[in-house]
């Protein structure tokens, strides 16, 4: 993936309305301590302040406290009040295994991996290798699980598929609240500082003429000039390399793109499974044959996993049925069972060991 201009990553929008936030926080918790003791506020000034984009809304009130200090000592009940009614929103994440904050390094560590295991199944040995076991596969069930090379491709194509829908979702659906709230952030304190020079101008006669400049670059604080060129960053970084989803490649026939059906997470794996099952019905397990591996890569050129659950009723229930075995047998069992187990309990599984192994699956695979 070339390298782009760092500003268009996906994230760089957020780390600046996340640092522009971090400002507003620390400075609103200046000017509540500032009703306590005004003496010692300066040397909590955070100099960054001055070179943040916020710094046209504070610095008109920080040139205001800067000629103040001497004099003023007492609070405002008033000011007390309307400093209760300012608070900067938090940022929700969208899935627990997913963190708009950390854009763009958890983006780049998926499309890393992708690269690894696209470079590890794309190179002509690997390649050689996948072919031949495919040329030599005798379609029997017992050695239908795709090799190693083949499968982990597979995962990091769609776990890196996950993260570009699930970070693409976040800025469709979460991105724009967020700003809508940063900005009313903005307003609301812009609203507070205008109260707080209000007061202080009526009270402090020696400062009315600092206060009426403050209170005039305050007013003039325009809330769109600070979110417009974060807009303009949110349109680049959709577009970077990082917010396009990966292709898989079959390289165990001709290379062409696919959309695996197979290596699916444990959850979708068990979902596929049953609504196949379900759609086609169970008593076609009276007589199951072996998987067959060209009609699942055929469904995989046509479908992904959800428009593949949306077309059931349109599917061939045969095909139904390879799909579904392809799914169970062709990857990692979903119940972890050790060769020396197999060989143990070869003749019956003890009624006490069936919840030690049952315990073994992840719990929402268990559920399902």
């Amino acid at each position: 993936m070339e390298s782009r201009n760092i500003e268009t990553k996906p994230g760089t929008a957020l780390k600046t309305l996340m640092e522009e936030r971090q400002h507003l926080v620390e400075f609103v918790a200046m000017v509540q301590k500032s009703l306590d003791e005004l003496r010692s506020l300066q040397a909590t000034w955070n100099p960054k302040w001055s070179d943040s984009r916020i710094s046209t809304l504070i610095s008109p009130f920080l040139s205001y406290i800067s000629n103040e200090i001497a004099d003023r000592e007492q609070s405002h009940a008033e000011i007390q009040s309307r400093l209760e009614n300012v608070s900067v929103p938090a940022i929700n994440k969208p899935h627990p295994d997913f963190d708009p904050s950390s854009m763009p390094e958890n983006l780049e560590a998926c499309y890393a991996n992708y690269t690894k295991c696209h470079d590890a199944a794309s190179a002509p040995e690997a390649q050689k290798s996948l072919q031949k076991w495919y040329n030599n596969w005798t379609g029997g069930f017992m050695d239908t699980m795709l090799p190693p090379i083949d499968r982990d491709f597979r995962k990091a194509v769609l776990g890196q598929q996950w993260a570009v829908d699930t970070a693409q979702d976040w800025y469709s659906r979460s991105f724009p609240d967020v700003l809508d709230r940063h900005q009313q952030s903005s307003e609301d304190v812009k609203s507070f500082l205008k109260c707080v020079l209000n007061n202080y101008s009526g009270i402090c006669f020696k400062l009315s003429s600092s206060c009426s400049i403050a209170l005039n670059n305050t007013a003039a604080f325009v809330s769109t000039r600070l979110i417009a060129p974060l807009h303009e960053k949110i349109e680049k970084e959709v577009l970077h390399p990082l917010l396009q989803k990966c292709d898989y490649r079959n390289y165990m026939t001709d290379g062409k793109i696919s959309r695996p059906l197979v290596c699916l997470n444990a959850s979708q794996r068990v979902d596929l499974i049953l609504r196949a099952l379900n759609s086609i019905g169970w008593h076609f397990l009276v007589e199951v044959p072996d998987p067959d591996l060209p009609i699942v890569f055929g469904l995989e050129r046509k479908y992904d996993y959800k428009t593949v659950i949306e077309s059931f009723k349109s599917i061939n229930p045969a095909l139904l049925l390879h799909l579904a075995q392809a799914a169970l047998v062709c990857d990692t069992p979903l119940i972890p069972v050790t060769k020396q187990e197999v060989s143990q309990y070869r003749r019956g599984l003890p009624r006490s060991k069936i919840r030690i192994i049952i315990e073994r699956i992840p719990e929402p695979v268990r559920k399902d």
